[in-house]
């Protein structure tokens, strides 16, 4: 049974575990900056529309910051919309983010991937339903500091279909990519891997994927 949204694609979990490099250990929380960067069908550095729905909104944090779970047609990933994201989405709209846009879809213009610890898993998630983890293998999430409507109705799907979506973190594959054999981000304490640890900034961590448009 196919996922009955059919502008959706899989496509999060091949890009995710694509990126990471193989008996790798991060001295940052910044896995990838701009990993995904869509200006237009013809200026992005991915080759398939980063489409996403909603799935839930799980918390609001201290620093403006809103945290949920979108999906595509086959799983789900924890992402954390900026302030600056927000601001600008709401300014665009003229809505909140959060108002009626539980299953609406969103296109993903900008988005970095970053390693998430259990403490920040916590303060910046909350309680995430349905969230199974294993403590051998590391988490990361979307922040998406750039994201337009691509369809602003929301749109309702039976509950056996939800019930198709896994969250990334349980696949095989995931599990193979982001375990402690493989990848590890975890030596360093959770207060270091705040932005603004004053070790390692962003700029200075990772290429980024974004390609030339021309």
């Amino acid at each position: 049974m196919d996922y009955p949204i059919v502008l959706l694609n899989s496509w999060v979990l091949g890009l995710v575990t694509g990126c990471i490099r193989d008996q790798s250990i991060y001295s940052t929380n910044l896995l990838v900056k701009n990993f995904i960067k869509f200006e237009s069908p013809t200026c992005t550095n991915l080759n398939v529309t980063p489409l996403l729905r909603v799935f839930a909104f799980t918390k609001s944090t201290d620093s403006g910051e809103i945290s949920a779970v979108l999906h595509d047609s086959s799983h789900k990933i924890l992402v954390l919309f900026t302030k600056e994201c927000i601001e600008r989405f709401e300014s665009r709209y003229g809505q909140r983010i959060t108002y009626h846009t539980v299953h609406s879809l969103f296109l993903v213009k900008q988005a970095n991937l970053r390693f998430l610890t259990l403490f920040q898993l916590r303060s910046k998630f909350g309680v995430v339903g349905g969230l199974r983890i294993s403590p051998k293998v590391a988490l990361v999430y979307l922040e998406i500091s750039d994201v337009d409507f691509f369809q602003r109705d929301q749109i309702w799907v039976s509950p056996l279909a939800e019930k198709m979506l896994h969250y990334v973190y349980g696949d095989v594959e995931y599990e193979k990519k982001y375990g402690q054999q493989n990848v590890s981000p975890q030596g360093i304490a959770d207060f270091v891997l705040e932005n603004d640890d004053g070790l390692i900034s962003d700029e200075e961590s990772l290429p980024s994927l974004v390609k030339s448009c021309f």
